[in-house]
């Protein structure tokens, strides 16, 4: 998802340059489909990382586990409710 976001944010600064033209843009997004395409059979670098740290269970020399009942699960709603008990 980093590798895909960074390579639109890279076309969005690309087509509002004021010196582009149509032809310039066509010719930039095509470019970038096909990058898109070929992101499809080989991950970039990110996807890559991830990969790599999910076949090793480790990530940056942290151990991953599938995770246990005991875990809390942490998104905005519980989050909010904490920081309002307190």
């Amino acid at each position: 998802m980093y590798d895909a976001l960074t390579e639109l944010a890279d076309l969005s600064l690309e087509l509002q340059k004021r010196s582009v033209t149509i032809p310039v843009a066509h010719r930039a997004i095509g470019r970038q489909v096909a990058v898109f395409e070929a992101m499809c059979s080989k991950p970039g670098p990110r996807l890559q990382e991830v990969d790599d740290a999910l076949k090793m269970a480790l990530f940056k020399g942290v151990a991953l586990h599938s995770g246990s009942n005991s875990d809390v699960r942490i998104n905005r709603q519980h989050s909010s409710e904490v920081w309002q008990k307190t």
